[in-house]
C-alpha cells in the first residue's frame, strides 16, 4: 500500500509517494488554475509511471492521500473569491468596513505604520452594498432580548441575493457564540448559496474579528468546497486535507477558512521535523511560491502558533501556525499604476502560464523572477521547459509554449512607461532651504 502527499500552489503542483519500505518518489506538474484537479491527476499519473503502474492501479493501492492547498490563500490575495453578501445585527452592518482603529496598517511592516500617506484600507471582500441588517438581539449571557422575525429576514436576504447575484452569504450576529439559535435559523432559511455562520466558523469574542473570519470562510468557501468534493470523488481514496493549525481533517469536515495557508503550514511542520533531526531548534522557514511569499518560524523545536491572523490587512482569530504571506511571488504580475505612474507588483499572478511583456496600455503583464522569459519569440517556463500549461509535457522547442503568439513589433515600446520622473533634492549649505529639481528621463 502507498501513502501519497499532494501540495498545490499557484504555479506548481507537487506530489510525493511513499511505499511500504519507506522509499519515496516525487513528481511535479504545472498547476491548472481553471481546473486544479486536472493538475493533481497529471502529477499522480507521473507518480504512477515511477512505480510502473497505471493511475487506476496506483489509486487502488493507496491507503491514504494527504493534501495541502493554497487555493484559499490565492483567492483572497488575488481577490478572485465568491460574490458575497453579509447578514448582521441591525446597527452593525458597517463592522467590516469600519475595521479596528489599526485597520489601515494591520499586517504592515513597522516602517509602513508611520507612513500616513502610504496607508490604505484593503479592498472590500463583500460586494459593495450587499449587506442586510436584521432586527434581533442576544445579550452576552446568551439570553434573547429581541426575537428574530425569520420570515421578514429571509425575504430581505433573498432579495439581496437576487439583486447582487451572490454566490455566498456570511452571517455574523452579535453574541452568536453565546446563543447561535438566530444564526442557525437564518442559515436554514437561505436558499441555494454557500452559507457561513460565525457561531460555527469562529465562536470567539470580538465582533470585528469574528465577522472577518466568517466573511473569509464564505469568500473562499464555494471554490474550496467544489474543488475538494471533485478531487475526493475522482481519487476514490480517503482524502485528508491539511489545515492551517498543522493538523488534518477529512475532506468532508475541512473548513474553507482552515485551508488558508494550509500548504505553507504543512511545509512548516516538515521544516520543524527536519530541523529536529539535524539538531536545530531555531529555524526560519521560507517558501517562494508563484503567487505569494511565505515565512514561518520554528522556536525551541516547535512551529510558532498564533491565535490572531492578518491576511491583506483583515484580522481574524483562529488557532493556526504563524505563517506570514505577502502577495509577491515569483509569478506576480508587474503593472503600472495609472493614478501615480508607479511600478506595482501583484497581487495578480501569471500562475503556471507566464508570458513576455505585452503591449497593454497602462498595464504591461511582466512577471517576477519565476515568470516567463522572452527568447526568440517563445514563452518558456524557466524552471521546467518540459512542462506544458495544462500540466503535461511539451517539447522544449515548441513555439508559443504557453499559448502566446509573437507580440506586436512595438510591444516593447508600448509596454515601457512613457516617462519615469525622479525628484532630485539638494542642500547647498547647513540651514539652507531645500531645492527640488525635477529630472525627466526619456522613454
Amino acid at each position: 500500500m502507498y501513502y501519497i502527499g499532494v501540495d498545490i500552489g499557484g504555479t506548481f503542483t507537487d506530489c510525493v509517494l511513499v511505499d511500504p519500505e519507506g522509499n519515496h518518489r516525487t513528481a511535479k506538474t504545472l498547476s491548472t488554475k481553471d481546473d486544479p484537479v486536472r493538475g493533481v491527476l497529471a502529477g499522480l499519473e507521473r507518480l504512477a509511471e515511477t512505480v510502473d503502474v497505471d493511475l487506476t492501479t496506483l489509486l487502488e493501492r493507496t491507503e491514504r492521500t494527504g493534501h495541502g492547498t493554497t487555493i484559499g490563500t490565492n483567492a483572497v490575495l488575488e481577490r478572485s473569491g465568491a460574490r458575497l453578501g453579509l447578514v448582521a445585527t441591525a446597527g452593525h452592518g458597517d463592522a467590516l468596513a469600519m475595521m479596528r482603529g489599526a485597520g489601515r496598517v494591520a499586517g504592515r511592516p513597522i516602517e509602513g505604520v508611520f507612513s500616513v500617506h502610504g496607508s490604505r484600507l484593503p479592498a472590500p471582500l463583500i460586494v459593495p452594498g450587499a449587506v442586510v441588517e436584521v432586527h434581533e438581539r442576544v445579550d452576552s449571557s446568551g439570553k434573547v432580548v429581541v426575537e428574530l422575525d425569520i420570515d421578514a429576514a429571509a425575504d430581505l436576504i433573498g432579495r439581496m441575493i437576487a439583486e447582487y447575484e451572490l454566490d455566498a452569504v456570511a452571517i455574523a450576529l452579535l453574541w452568536s457564540f453565546a446563543n447561535p439559535a438566530h444564526e442557525q435559523s437564518l442559515a436554514q432559511a437561505i436558499p441555494e448559496v454557500f452559507v457561513s455562520s460565525s457561531a460555527e466558523v469562529s465562536p470567539r469574542l470580538g465582533e470585528y474579528e469574528r465577522t472577518v473570519a466568517t466573511v473569509l470562510n464564505s469568500y473562499v468557501g464555494p471554490a474550496c468546497s467544489r474543488y475538494l468534493s471533485d478531487l475526493e470523488g475522482r481519487l476514490k481514496t480517503p482524502l485528508l486535507v491539511m489545515q492551517s493549525n498543522g493538523g488534518v481533517l477529512p475532506a468532508s469536515a475541512a473548513t474553507p477558512l482552515g485551508t488558508i495557508d494550509s500548504g505553507p503550514a504543512g511545509g512548516l511542520i516538515g521544516v520543524g521535523t527536519l530541523a529536529g533531526a539535524y539538531g536545530h531548534d531555531r529555524v526560519v522557514a521560507t517558501d517562494m511560491g508563484g503567487t505569494s511569499f511565505d515565512v514561518g518560524l520554528v522556536v525551541d523545536g516547535q512551529p510558532v502558533v498564533a491565535e490572531e491572523k492578518v491576511i491583506d490587512q483583515y484580522t481574524y482569530r483562529l488557532p493556526h501556525l504563524d505563517v506570514r504571506s505577502v502577495a509577491c511571488g515569483g509569478g506576480s504580475i508587474a503593472w503600472i499604476d495609472e493614478a501615480t505612474g508607479g511600478l506595482r507588483v501583484g497581487p495578480a499572478s501569471a500562475g503556471a502560464r507566464p508570458a513576455p511583456p505585452r503591449g497593454v496600455p497602462g498595464r504591461p503583464h511582466a512577471t517576477g523572477p519565476r515568470g516567463g522569459r522572452r527568447r526568440g519569440g517563445e514563452a518558456r517556463h524557466p524552471a521546467r521547459p518540459d512542462l506544458g500549461g495544462d500540466g503535461s509535457r511539451h517539447p522544449a522547442d515548441q513555439q508559443h509554449a504557453c499559448g502566446h503568439g509573437d507580440p506586436p513589433a512595438d510591444a516593447g515600446a508600448r509596454a515601457r512607461p512613457a516617462r519615469l520622473r525622479a525628484l532630485r533634492v539638494r542642500r547647498r549649505r547647513p540651514g539652507a532651504r531645500l531645492r527640488v529639481r525635477r529630472r525627466v528621463r526619456g522613454p
